[in-house]
């Protein structure tokens, strides 16, 4: 019994010995939840990656955005063209300056600059699909099927991001047609 109880405190002392050990060298770290840090906001980690701050890219995709804010279509879109020969496969510039022509209200371009950039950008291709599809279904709710129908004469049904669009306004106008017949109105897409 005496044993037992000499073995449980030399391990009880041992273990100690040991904790204390542990946290000797230990160093503390000052918490300052509140400082002020530098922190960067980008559209994504893939996108900002390649990016080395003060490059002539960043400063050129700093301008185009900037203008691109602005809403001067013009003048981002030569500095998105700029970035771009500077670094011909940047994600920001190729989708900076598809969406910039394509605000700019040239759709034709739009599809043509996405199709051109298919290779080195393949997002601005996607890109350019989705905010079709938003612009088409924006327009089906207001029911102005006559603009959308218009609207997607910029782009073809072949291509599977487009037709996608046009399946929307085939199929919204031929559920309008039914309703109206019925006297319920447009329908609404959610």
């Amino acid at each position: 019994m005496k044993r037992k109880l000499f073995t449980i405190v030399v391990l009880f002392i041992v273990a100690l010995i040991f904790i204390c050990s542990t946290n000797a060298g230990q160093q503390l770290r000052s918490y300052h939840p509140l400082e002020a840090k530098v922190v960067t906001i980008g559209p994504g980690v893939k996108a900002i990656a390649p990016l080395k701050q003060g490059t002539k890219v960043e400063d050129l995709l700093s301008r185009a955005w900037k203008e691109f804010d602005r809403r001067n279509w013009a003048e981002a879109k030569d500095s998105f063209l700029a970035a771009l020969s500077a670094d011909p496969g940047n994600q920001l510039a190729g989708e900076g300056l598809a969406i910039s022509v394509y605000r700019s209200g040239d759709y034709k371009g739009a599809f043509k600059v996405a199709s051109e950039l298919k290779t080195s950008v393949p997002s601005a291709q996607e890109l350019v699909s989705e905010i079709v599809v938003a612009d088409v279904q924006s327009m089906i709710r207001t029911g102005d099927f006559v603009a959308a129908s218009e609207f997607l004469n910029n782009f073809p049904s072949s291509d599977s991001g487009y037709g996608r669009a046009h399946e929307l306004l085939g199929g919204a106008f031929g559920l309008s047609k039914r309703l109206k017949v019925e006297g319920m109105g447009y329908p609404v897409l959610r």
